[in-house]
């Protein structure tokens, strides 16, 4: 007796979320910027720091096709370099970071 082998062919999509650029350099007194943000699942920006908004904050994947996002950050009275760090999560658990590398006054 021998065994029949069947190809059933299933259409998965293997999870991604992919920002771009990962680093920015940000000017002491702040300011816009745009980050590209491609998923594939509904995706949130989960750790936000307090001096920085991102807008808009979540979204719904379309075939993964790049949206883009705008990162702002608050100007740098404290005197010394900051790291910011932005972190993007989708409904898969999948993470990406935007790393902004902030000067001081």
């Amino acid at each position: 007796m021998g065994f029949i082998l069947h190809n059933m062919s299933r259409q998965h999509t293997i999870p991604f979320l992919v920002v771009s650029p990962t680093s920015i350099d940000v000017p002491p007194l702040g300011g816009d910027y745009t980050v590209g943000l491609a998923s594939s699942s509904s995706w949130t920006a989960s750790v936000v720091p307090t001096d920085v908004t991102v807008s808009p904050s979540y979204g719904f994947a379309t075939s993964g096709q790049s949206v883009s996002i705008t990162i702002s950050v608050a100007p740098n009275d404290s005197g010394l370099s900051k790291k910011l760090v932005v972190t993007f999560e989708n409904d898969e658990g999948k993470t990406a970071t935007v790393t902004l590398w902030q000067a001081a006054l």
